[in-house]
């Protein structure tokens, strides 16, 4: 992967994962084993990490949940 893909990663990641990742600990806080807290993270951010590429991704959080479409997709079909 080009240098330029791993920066807009790492753009999408700093705006539209880490703004939110205190709310999603609390949420996993209350839903998990709080033994597992800390692999769930871990495991997510590895699969992140593992993505070609994030442009036809867009996620929207609600109620500590990240609702991932592809972009062009009309959310007002959703039940969200």
């Amino acid at each position: 992967m080009n240098r330029e893909k791993r920066a807009r990663i790492m753009a999408w990641v700093g705006s539209e994962i880490l703004p939110h990742e205190a709310d999603v600990r609390a949420w996993l806080r209350r839903t998990l084993n709080p033994e597992d807290l800390e692999d769930v993270i871990q495991e997510t951010y590895c699969q992140i990490a593992s993505l070609n590429d994030v442009g036809h991704t867009l996620c929207i959080f609600r109620d500590g949940w990240c609702l991932s479409m592809p972009r062009g997709e009309d959310f007002a079909d959703t039940d969200i």
